[in-house]
């Protein structure tokens, strides 16, 4: 009895950690998922140590019914499989990215353009998290939220070719048509 108490705590810990997990990576409001970078890392790092100790358990427990000092237990493939099942949905369902958001960035793109000042600030768009949108020389600059380890990372539309502005880049790639992907140094 107390064997299956240890195995369903198991198991609670690996779903618990990892919908969190989930969660973050989905940008589930519920899971931390809209806060910002600093902050995430905050709720993933508990998220993390929890499920490590519950992979060292479970490893533990495996090693003592593979040596034949505890019977074998049912339970203790339930965690492995709620793991595989969630590495399985992030292959299978990745999260929206540039490509699904592109027809939407471009249209705010043209309406950037128009405009006599053309800054916005605090857009989300199918699942990016633009902190910053700004017109320069003719170009419209998405700036990525996520700004960790020191680097700025984004996208440009530049409807009159690449993109030479005042600014200073790390790398830029064309990504076909009008768009471009860059990254800097903060």
């Amino acid at each position: 009895m107390r064997t299956v108490a240890v195995e369903v705590c198991l198991l609670l810990a690996t779903i618990l950690s990892l919908s969190v997990l989930l969660g973050m990576y989905y940008g589930w409001p519920a899971a931390g998922g809209d806060l910002d970078y600093d902050h995430q890392i905050f709720i993933a790092i508990p998220a993390l140590l929890l499920l490590g100790v519950a992979g060292l358990v479970w490893a533990l427990r495996v090693w003592s019914s593979l040596r034949g000092t505890r019977s074998w237990s049912w339970w203790t493939a339930a965690a492995p499989v709620v793991v595989l099942g969630a590495l399985l949905v992030v292959v299978l369902l990745p999260r929206p990215g540039f490509d699904e958001a592109r027809p939407r960035l471009e249209a705010i793109a043209h309406e950037v353009l128009t405009e006599p000042d053309g800054v916005r600030t605090g857009v989300e768009v199918g699942g990016l998290d633009i902190s910053r949108i700004e017109q320069l020389d003719g170009a419209v600059y998405f700036i990525d939220s996520d700004d960790s380890f020191g680097t700025t990372h984004g996208w440009i539309y530049s409807p009159e070719g690449h993109p030479d502005g005042r600014q200073h880049f790390a790398s830029i790639e064309h990504l076909g048509g009008p768009w471009y992907e860059f990254e800097r140094s903060s």
